[in-house]
């Protein structure tokens, strides 16, 4: 939230598929699709 304008920023991404879980990662993160991520700005005028 910027404190001066109330405005509200948010990401989103879509992600593709998540890696074979190893040992060293049992739980591994999908990664971004390269085009996809964005930041939206909400608020009033």
């Amino acid at each position: 939230i910027d404190p001066k304008s109330h405005h509200v920023f948010v990401t989103t991404a879509e992600y593709g598929p998540a890696p074979a879980p190893t040992t060293e990662n049992p739980r591994p993160r999908p990664s971004v699709v390269p085009g996809t991520f964005l930041v939206l700005e909400y608020g009033t005028n």
